[in-house]
């Protein structure tokens, strides 16, 4: 689509003079009792112009030829994103916000394809499965032709990203890959063999639309990094709407909602006199949970677990905090804790998990998870909090999954838990 490019190349062409404003003002304090509920909102009226970026103080000048543009948003994008009660502060927000939400068209176009694919296989039935082949290549064609239209326009404008030159190269690499399988997977559905053996050619064919689900996911979480960037660098982050710091899927805070906990904390709090300790954690093998069960039922899935995370999180606490940071991927924010503390409580979590049994449309499963754990350090940023608990996960992963690890600031070490006494729960997704 022509407005797909014209949508990157204004974001390429604008997002250099937010860097120039953004100043790092991540500071520390209790967490404020309006962030920890999830209060319904009224939706919000989209404006029909861009708010100029917001210069602080103490931030620096900007030049008249870094100045924001005045364009008003086009008129076909303000009804989309009204459509979604979403509000676009300015002309770059609106054009990620769009993009964003073509991804998750695409996104719903694969999955209702996984569901019919999937009723071929369990019906025995080939009839419908010619229709679904031809929708599935036509979907991936017209995706195929906007992405690289898409990369080649991001290349094309590499030198001019100036400081976002790194989120660039990221949105460029991630389209270029989902160019790439998208080809393979178009390539084998050529080549699959139903006629001879149904089952093994549907299987097959969920497998590879499972990997354009999951592409489309990455993309997804890119944009959705890109508008957190561009609203931290015009200093609107604390004026966002509660409706932008939630999970739709999940209903618990979103990475933008655990950036702005965060920067709330830290603004109050310039000497971080309070320990806070943070958690990741990761579902063990969601991918085969995807195969076996389709997305659909496996984000039914991560809405429930996300409930019975946060409710055993809380316990009786009631001021920790539990964030979707993406996929199938959670972060718990706990106040007032040290790291062993933390370990502790996210050790009992994980012996829960493993004894609880979950049930999915008549059958019923396991799951485990692996988890990291850190303090925030005095001279942490989120990025360098995030990358501590990342190594820590992928070391609980390497070291068998279904176990924790601890990064002291010294590097994650495997935790040698006590056994605790914890009650399994069947978990029933509805």
């Amino acid at each position: 689509m022509v407005w797909l490019v014209i949508i990157i190349g204004l974001l390429n062409v604008t997002v250099g003079f937010a860097v120039a404003i953004y100043v790092d003002r991540l500071r520390k304090a209790p967490a404020p009792s309006e962030l920890m509920q999830k209060k319904p909102v009224a939706p919000p009226k989209v404006r029909p112009a861009p708010k100029p970026a917001h210069v602080p103080d103490d931030g620096p000048m900007l030049a008249d030829d870094d100045a924001p543009p005045t364009e008003e948003i086009p008129d076909e994008w303000l009804e989309q994103l009204e459509s979604e009660n979403i509000v676009a502060n300015s002309f770059v927000e609106a054009s990620v916000q769009v993009l964003r939400l073509e991804v998750g068209k695409y996104r719903d176009r694969l999955i209702e394809l996984d569901k019919r694919i999937r009723g071929c296989l369990y019906n025995g039935e080939s009839k419908e499965l010619g229709g679904v082949l031809a929708d599935l290549k036509k979907t991936n064609q017209e995706w195929l032709a906007q992405q690289a239209d898409a990369a080649d326009h991001l290349s094309s404008k590499t030198g001019n990203l100036g400081t976002f030159k790194e989120l660039g190269g990221m949105l460029e690499e991630t389209l270029l890959e989902q160019t790439a399988q998208i080809e393979t997977t178009c390539s084998n559905i050529d080549h699959l063999d139903f006629e001879s053996d149904l089952s093994a050619g549907c299987r097959r064919l969920i497998g590879e639309t499972r990997k354009l689900i999951d592409l489309a996911h990455l993309l997804r979480d890119r944009m959705q990094e890109s508008l957190l960037t561009v609203v931290q660098a015009e200093n609107r982050l604390p004026e966002l709407d509660k409706n932008l710091l939630f999970d739709s899927l999940t209903g618990v805070h979103n990475r933008t909602g655990l950036e702005r906990l965060f920067d709330d904390l830290w603004r109050d709090d310039p000497n971080r006199v309070c320990q806070i300790s943070c958690a990741m954690i990761d579902i063990d093998r969601f991918a085969r949970l995807l195969e076996r069960f389709g997305a659909v039922a496996c984000d039914k899935l991560l809405a429930s677990f996300a409930s019975f995370f946060e409710e055993m999180v809380q316990g009786d606490r009631g001021q920790d905090v539990v964030a979707r940071f993406d996929g199938q991927r959670f972060v718990t924010f706990m106040a007032d804790t040290g790291p062993r503390a933390a370990t502790s409580t996210i050790e009992q979590i994980r012996q829960t998990i493993a004894e609880s049994t979950f049930e999915l449309g008549g059958d019923e499963f396991e799951l485990t998870i692996s988890c990291g754990v850190t303090e925030v350090l005095n001279d942490d940023t989120t990025d360098t909090l995030y990358q501590r608990l990342r190594r820590a996960v992928r070391a609980a992963k390497k070291q068998g999954r279904n176990r924790t690890c601890l990064d002291e600031g010294t590097g994650p070490e495997a935790v040698d838990p006590p056994e605790f006494e914890v009650t399994g729960r069947i978990i029933r997704v509805s």
